[in-house]
């Protein structure tokens, strides 16, 4: 087997989420063909934030992708670079759409040279311009999530966002196929001692919340956490999950994406699961519901067993802070932190009689 071949079957034999070596040199090295982009992703005040797919990337802004860029080919072929833009982003707008002078970027093109890709660089403010009349939501918080605790060196460096996972349908939510395909929104790793070399690190998973109305009904915190029961159920699920989350941050790091190469976890440790909520109204009862359950409608407290589940309500600035972050277990009827909810039902119809 020939050093060509041998390269290729490396990079065929890792599943899930991950750059090949031939990508990543031209994103890294000096003349690569990506490498124009990667500046500009990294560039102060991009508002730009790359994420690692299985052999392509997705560059994204305010929530929307800006730009997909993937690698093609078949083992033993010339590898090519397709970049993508969606043409939907203009949809809305028929007046932007014609006057829109980029069309050339719109859809898929290949990528041969770095003065190709300065020529999707230098649309990408008309891009930026489509997406940011599109609604914002939690996308956008989640993209400003990575970004800001990636830049900062944070407890929490963001490995993935939208990380699919396929598991059984939860205990009497039956599907029309026999595996149920869901999303765990940010995949973190939390490092006790940020920068301290050696120091230990362990998952995290991350469920995002946009405000009090995304926490019940469909699609709310405890049709996330069976979901997630059901994941876990299945043997390997979290070892395979570390493995992938080692591979990216390794890579992110060599891109100068996140400030530290994590290779390893501490198995030892438990995993978090953060129910991570912005834009929360504490006069609101409806986290507070979905967290402790309602009695006249038989819910029972959410719980979640092998994992260390933990409330995080995130500021304006959206750091997560290991010191703020509540425990499951520390909330009760009688001990509800104000964070969450800070009076009672009658105080809050008070306060909206004396507006």
């Amino acid at each position: 087997m020939n050093e060509h071949q041998e390269s290729s079957a490396r990079e065929k034999a890792f599943k899930g989420r991950g750059l090949t070596e031939w990508m990543l040199d031209e994103f890294t090295m000096s003349n690569g063909i990506l490498r124009p982009i990667l500046d500009e992703v990294l560039r102060e005040g991009s508002g730009l934030e790359l994420e690692i797919r299985h052999r392509y990337v997705n560059i994204y802004y305010r929530g929307g992708n800006l730009m997909r860029i993937r690698q093609t080919g078949r083992s033993g072929h010339p590898q090519v670079l397709v970049a993508e833009f969606d043409k939907r982003y203009l949809e809305r707008d028929k007046a932007q759409q014609a006057s829109w002078k980029y069309l050339e970027v719109l859809g898929s093109h290949e990528l041969t040279s770095s003065e190709g890709a300065r020529m999707h660089i230098d649309s990408f403010d008309a891009r930026r311009a489509i997406i940011d009349v599109w609604p914002k939501g939690e996308r956008a918080a989640q993209q400003e999530i990575v970004r800001v605790n990636n830049a900062i060196d944070s407890e929490y460096l963001i490995c993935d966002i939208e990380h699919a996972v396929s598991h059984p349908h939860p205990p009497g939510k039956p599907g029309k196929r026999a595996n149920k395909s869901s999303r765990i929104d940010l995949v973190a790793v939390y490092r006790p001692y940020p920068g301290a070399e050696g120091a230990p690190a362990r998952l995290a998973l991350i469920e995002l919340k946009d405000g009090v109305g995304a926490v019940d009904g469909t699609d709310g915190l405890r049709d996330h956490v069976a979901d997630l029961q059901m994941w876990l159920s299945k043997p390997g699920s979290l070892s395979a999950l570390t493995s992938e989350m080692g591979r990216i941050m390794v890579q992110k790091h060599r891109l100068g994406l996140v400030p530290a190469a994590i290779e390893r976890f501490d198995d030892s440790a438990a995993v978090d699961y953060i129910i991570a909520v912005v834009n929360h109204n504490p006069h609101s009862q409806r986290l507070r519901d979905a967290i402790l359950g309602r009695d006249k409608l038989g819910d029972e407290p959410m719980s979640l067993e092998g994992f260390d589940v933990k409330i995080a309500i995130v500021g304006d600035d959206h750091v997560l802070r290991h010191d703020t972050l509540i425990p499951l277990d520390s909330i009760t009827k009688k001990n509800v932190p104000l964070q969450i909810f800070d009076g009672t039902l009658r105080d809050r119809r008070l306060r909206a009689t004396e507006r």
